[in-house]
């Protein structure tokens, strides 16, 4: 710009600004495009009434039909025990070495399923596998 140049003469959509390194950067701000000069028609939306059902409303949302998810498969695990260790002990982990985890001998072992407690019990042996026998139901406001 020269020193006869007002601001007045500069338009408006052309920003000049400077930038941390010194230099300086263009930005054009663009008006809102009309709707009616783009060519877009724009027509208001209507929706249907949403028709309530009381009763279901009424119905605390734990009592729905059950038959809808009945064959869900949810991973279901059962955790022997615990330990937090560092990245560090985790790296120098050696076969053999042994973690001593933070449950006793003969303390029940929790049932998961899909991550959330529900159940406690003890291990058993069935046929050469693993079970649990269920000693403890969890209840649901108590679930974690």
């Amino acid at each position: 710009m020269t020193d006869e140049t007002r601001d007045d003469d500069v338009p408006q959509e052309d920003v000049t600004e400077e930038t941390p390194a010194g230099t300086t950067s263009t930005a054009t701000e663009a008006p809102p495009p009309d709707s009616e000069e783009a060519g877009i028609v724009v027509d208001p939306v209507a929706f249907d009434e949403i028709l309530v059902d009381e009763e279901a409303s009424r119905r605390p949302r734990g009592e729905g039909n059950l038959d809808l998810v009945l064959d869900v498969d949810v991973p279901v695990s059962v955790v022997l025990g615990n330990v937090r260790k560092s990245i560090g002990e985790i790296i120098s982990l050696a076969e053999g070495q042994v973690i001593d985890l933070e449950r006793t001998a003969g303390e029940p072992v929790d049932l998961l399923v899909n991550g959330k407690l529900v159940a406690r019990g003890e291990v058993v042996v069935v046929d050469d596998h693993y079970g649990l026998r269920i000693a403890q139901i969890v209840a649901p406001q108590d679930r974690v």
